[in-house]
């Protein structure tokens, strides 16, 4: 098998060692000029076309506008009344925070009252220090 591969490789070689002495046109086939005509649509100038948009796509075009304007009032109105709402759970919160100190306060004071008239303090010296209103 070698054998013949390699007698296939020599003819091979043959015939490529013959066409170095042929001449050019012999080998190989002449190169065929592919010129193209142009087209008669290329010849022509492109038609200008009309720079305003037909008058239903401008009327398209407001109305998507008017409904994104509605769409950002509407939530410009809710981020202003979850605003409004929170400011408002905010007040009551500190308003109940604040009754909740009153009401500690009065209880110690209460309680720092009745120590001091436990000690023996005077009822009136107790009242100019620790008023009860």
């Amino acid at each position: 098998e070698d054998n013949e591969d390699d007698v296939e490789m020599l003819k091979d070689f043959d015939k490529r060692d013959s066409h170095a002495h042929a001449p050019v046109a012999e080998v190989e086939p002449a190169v065929v000029s592919s010129e193209r005509k142009r087209s008669v649509s290329s010849e022509v100038p492109p038609s200008p076309r009309p720079n305003k948009r037909p008058r239903a796509d401008k009327d398209s075009v407001h109305i998507t506008r008017d409904l994104e304007r509605a769409a950002f009032v509407e939530r410009a109105k809710q981020e202003q009344d979850q605003r409004d709402e929170l400011f408002k759970l905010e007040r009551a919160k500190l308003e109940c925070e604040l009754q909740a100190k009153q009401v500690q306060l009065t209880m110690e004071r209460s309680l720092a009252r009745k120590k001091l008239l436990g000690a023996g303090i005077d009822r009136a010296e107790v009242d100019r220090v620790l008023p009860l209103n």
